[in-house]
């Protein structure tokens, strides 16, 4: 329901808390009216639940070409698989892309020569976890092993910058030590000494 109408509704369907949040608004001398989402663009775009604001990077023209050269790609177009393949047309170009289509949705085959640049740049625009990132790759991209790719990538790439944030650093001069107190033959001995400085007679 609207918050319009919720000061002047008359049955109480409300909880203790939502009772205090609307004591709280109603203390304020304000007005409050209903702006449809047309008119009210902030709001509308915070409720949209899908957003296609982020494009991949990817140049599907280059990969039109680089499955052309691909040994691979010709292989999977003749093997025998649950997989559906299809030539699937790129708009307004004479060039088509092998996908497959067996989820309802085509899914591009990446050839091994561009299979790192897309996971860098599904992987690269949020970091998520190794599931999270199988997941993004199968839903819109297919390729041999991936996601035993989606799934070593990640680790490797963070040993390669954990060694460059923290390089080998090696000095020329010897490392200090700290001085070891002098120690004679008095301070190994197990012989008491008096704690006073009076002396029996």
């Amino acid at each position: 329901m609207p918050l319009v109408h919720a000061l002047t509704r008359q049955r109480d369907v409300w909880s203790p808390r939502q009772r205090r949040h609307l004591s709280a608004i109603a203390d304020f001398n304000c007005t409050l009216t209903h702006l449809p989402g047309k008119k009210n663009p902030v709001a509308d775009a915070l409720s949209r639940i899908e957003i296609n604001a982020v494009q991949l990077r990817l140049d599907y023209n280059q990969l039109a070409k680089e499955q052309q050269q691909d040994p691979e790609t010709t292989a999977v177009r003749t093997a025998i698989t649950a997989l559906q393949w299809k030539d699937v047309p790129l708009e307004d170009s004479n060039i088509s892309i092998l996908c497959d289509m067996s989820t309802g949705r085509p899914r591009p085959w990446i050839p091994s020569s561009l299979r790192r640049h897309v996971f860098n740049l599904i992987h690269g625009l949020s970091h998520p976890s190794r599931r999270a990132t199988t997941r993004l790759l199968t839903q819109k991209f297919i390729w041999h092993k991936i996601s035993h790719d989606a799934g070593n990538w990640p680790s490797s790439k963070h040993r390669r910058k954990v060694g460059t944030l923290q390089p080998n650093l090696q000095t020329t001069r010897p490392l200090l030590h700290p001085p070891r107190p002098s120690c004679n033959k008095t301070c190994l001995s197990s012989h008491r000494r008096p704690n006073t400085t009076s002396h029996a007679a």
